[in-house]
């Protein structure tokens, strides 16, 4: 399988509620051999929260897409 079938095999996953965001971006980084990782003083800048423990929290709270 090529690499492009993989990403979007994993696309649909993710897709699908299958895998979680985190789980999508570590097997698609394993399979096109990159990082996508994010260092923890960048989170201010790529989030707007101040830190990723805010962000899981909102995330959690189901806040951050809510109208």
């Amino acid at each position: 399988m090529r690499e492009e079938e993989q990403v979007l095999e994993l696309v649909n996953g993710y897709a699908k509620g299958i895998i979680t965001d985190k789980e999508f971006y570590m097997m698609r980084d394993i399979i096109l051999m990159e990082s996508t990782t994010i260092k923890e003083s960048e989170w201010c800048h790529y989030s707007g929260m101040e830190n990723p423990k805010a962000y899981e929290e909102e995330w959690e709270s189901n806040s951050l897409y809510s109208s």
